[in-house]
């Protein structure tokens, strides 16, 4: 079963107005995820320490996020290729004890990520990382995008 934010265009999923943005999420028919005039929040660090082939075929993605605002782990990531396309959507549930080791602002070990896709893997230089606090806020500025494994932060 193909997760129903995947090959979404971004546009549909994040009608964004360059000033402000006004929150009104809308799910279609038919497992689209659509978030029109999404509300966006400045406050999220995060990383993306992953994003390579996988193993026999598809790509894999894993990394952390942070709202340093709520003092609290977002609730998912969700990655966009250059054309505008939410490529996959990953849950913010996995235990990164390195994370909040290294960053003193980080409060909990629960807040990693990973996701898996199909396909040939996204370039580092064709994918943003957004931070989702709900349904309709996105947390900005993007996660930052590792050239190859590394580090948190």
């Amino acid at each position: 079963m193909k997760p129903y934010w995947i090959n979404v265009s971004a546009a549909a999923a994040f009608a964004l107005t360059p000033v402000a943005a006004h929150s009104q999420d809308q799910y279609a028919v038919g497992g689209t995820f659509v978030m029109e005039n999404a509300k966006t929040e400045e406050g999220c660090i995060g990383f993306v320490d992953v994003l390579s082939a996988a193993e026999g075929s598809g790509w894999s993605s894993a990394g952390w996020a942070w709202n340093l605002a709520q003092g609290e782990a977002p609730q998912s990531v969700v990655l966009v290729g250059s054309d505008d396309t939410v490529i996959a959507l990953a849950q913010i549930d996995e235990e990164r004890p390195d994370v909040a080791q290294a960053i003193l602002e980080v409060t909990s070990d629960r807040v990693g990520w990973s996701v898996t896709g199909e396909g040939e893997p996204p370039s580092h230089d064709e994918v943003t990382a957004y931070a989702l606090l709900d349904n309709e806020t996105v947390c900005l500025p993007p996660l930052q995008i590792a050239k190859q494994d590394s580090n948190p932060g």
